[in-house]
């Protein structure tokens, strides 16, 4: 004690006293400050780990929905005179029916009410584009 400041007595005890609570204070500061770094971190990788597992998702849907384009626009048995770019309602709900169909439409992840949803929003005279 005599070589703390050099000081004797109760004043050189509560100096260290101090000192030892200011140290401790300052140390739960510091564990604080890395376990929020940490914390922060751990946030940025799931953030990253989410949008990657989403833009997985996407590739996967784009790429089911390309190939559903291409079912629907050579499926069923058109008159030579009508557009490729149109299927019929009927043809439609064919397809969506089949083993192939059935796979793209649940790559897209879509309901039989969205389907529906859709063949309204986009027929036009029985015909969907």
């Amino acid at each position: 004690r005599v070589l703390f400041l050099g000081l004797n007595g109760w004043l050189n005890v509560a100096i260290s006293i101090f000192v030892l609570l200011f140290i401790a204070v300052a140390n739960i500061g510091l564990m604080n400050l890395i376990v929020a770094m940490m914390c922060h971190a751990a946030f940025v990788v799931t953030k990253k780990r989410q949008v990657s597992t989403e833009a997985e998702n996407l590739l996967v849907q784009r790429s089911a929905l390309i190939h559903w384009q291409k079912l629907l626009q050579n499926w069923g048995e058109r008159p030579l005179f009508q557009k490729p770019e149109h299927i019929t309602c009927k043809e439609f709900w064919y397809m969506v029916e089949t083993e192939e169909g059935a796979k793209c439409i649940a790559a897209l992840k879509l309901s039989a009410r969205d389907l529906t949803d859709l063949t309204k929003a986009f027929a036009v005279d029985e015909e969907i584009e």
